[in-house]
């Protein structure tokens, strides 16, 4: 009986895990004394809010597909909750996967920044006006 009831709860465990997934977080491009940023927003909780520590951004353009910024940081404890992440941004030890590019007016770029479990995406047109952070 014991071995049963052992199973029967491991099996409502991983049920109930694997039906659980960690919620995304928004990403608003915007402007900061003139210069583009990033916008994270906070994770709305039942209890509490969550606000993300990027742990990986990348910049990429659409079309044609290419990279124009890319940071790595892999230790949680070294990452801050972070508001507003300007482009091209120097964060002390963290890998740079590459460096910032100047963006061409007009292209389209996307942003994806993850925090190790949740992530947030956006996209933006180089140049075109964008709200203050």
């Amino acid at each position: 009986m014991r071995n049963l009831l052992a199973r029967l709860s491991a099996s409502i465990l991983v049920a109930t895990l694997a039906g659980c997934s960690l919620e995304g977080f928004e990403i608003t491009p915007c402007t900061a004394n003139g210069r583009l940023a990033f916008r994270i927003h906070e994770i709305g909780g039942w209890l509490w809010d969550y606000q993300p520590r990027p742990g990986l951004i990348v910049v990429q353009a659409w079309e044609p597909a290419h990279a124009a910024w890319s940071v790595r940081k892999n230790s949680l404890e070294e990452r801050p909750p972070r508001k507003v992440i300007l482009y091209g941004q120097l964060f002390p030890e963290w890998e740079v996967e590459q460096r910032p590019h100047e963006l061409r007016p007009g292209t389209k770029y996307h942003i994806y920044i993850t925090d190790g479990g949740h992530s947030g995406s956006a996209d933006f047109v180089a140049g075109e006006p964008l709200p203050k952070c």
